[in-house]
């Protein structure tokens, strides 16, 4: 219930804004995964998921009685691919292709700007939401034998924090903290020799993302 509550929230944000000094922005980076999510020690909840890249957007509604002050809408894909070779130990005639995360956090929060010169400003961004999860298929090969994985789109809670510098007003570099959540996706499983079923998987999500962007 509360995963539905905040997605509505989320979603009527983007919908019912109002249009005023608003700034539209698109960005692209990379996304480091940490935490659980990078680790590939082959311990229970480690995720073996390699750096990847970012892409998203942004929605800035300045607060008219506070300067510097603004409501901010973003939504963002994280794809990371997965060290299948650390993860199955895959040998030699071994395969397994597939298998990317794909991350998908709608947030929206509170940007504070504040100008360090005429021509550059700092900022910090908090913004919470919820995060659609999920994996591309993925299929191991052995000779002859085959199985092949795929796995459903959950939400879950997502938080991020981040700072980072805009120059001219319409450029702009930043770090930033992305806690996804820990969604519980079904996978479904099938196999050359006719065997299917399904079963449940955990996976903590974090990343940090670095990103170069442009405001209109």
């Amino acid at each position: 219930m509360k995963k539905n509550i905040t997605l509505i929230i989320v979603l009527l944000s983007f919908i019912f804004v109002p249009q005023l000094d608003a700034q539209f922005g698109i960005n692209v980076g990379i996304a480091v995964p940490i935490g659980d999510f990078a680790d590939d020690g082959g311990a229970e909840g480690d995720g073996f998921a390699k750096t990847g890249f970012n892409v998203g957007l942004s929605y800035d509604i300045p607060f008219g009685a506070i300067e510097g002050l603004s409501w901010t809408i973003t939504g963002s894909l994280l794809y990371n691919a997965m060290d299948w070779d650390k993860a199955f130990d895959l040998v030699s005639g071994e395969d397994m292709d597939g298998g990317k995360y794909l991350n998908i956090p709608l947030l929206t929060g509170l940007k504070i700007k504040y100008g360090i010169s005429e021509t550059a400003a700092m900022f910090g961004m908090a913004t919470a939401g919820v995060n659609l999860s999920t994996m591309t298929d993925a299929k191991y090969t052995d000779g002859n034998y085959w199985e092949e994985y795929s796995v459903n789109t959950v939400g879950s809670f997502a938080f991020s924090i981040g700072a980072g510098v805009i120059l001219m007003d319409r450029y702009s570099l930043s770090l930033n903290y992305m806690g996804l959540g820990e969604p519980d996706h079904e996978i479904d499983y099938s196999d050359s020799d006719g065997y299917s079923g399904s079963f449940d998987e955990e996976q903590k999500i974090s990343a940090i993302t670095i990103t170069a962007g442009i405001f209109f």
